[in-house]
């Protein structure tokens, strides 16, 4: 989906995690605070309803490691 599309920049690693409640752990991830950067490509990205039938969001980290995490709707 355009909305988790993976960063331009190149990616070091990736992983999809499956969790009980996407939201509940976004919210988490988002009070801790996750300072977008342009250089490195950093960000958390909200969570979207996939078409596929999960609830997911993205973190990129300052390292370039791409983190999907995803629970059913």
């Amino acid at each position: 989906m355009e909305e988790h599309a993976v960063p331009v920049l190149p990616t070091a690693g990736q992983c999809y995690v499956y969790v009980a409640d996407a939201d509940a752990l976004y919210r988490e991830w988002e009070a801790i605070g996750v300072e977008p950067d342009p250089k490195t490509g950093s960000r958390l990205m909200p969570p979207v309803d996939t078409e596929y039938g999960l609830r997911e969001f993205a973190l990129v980290d300052r390292s370039g490691n791409l983190l999907r995490v995803g629970s059913p709707l």
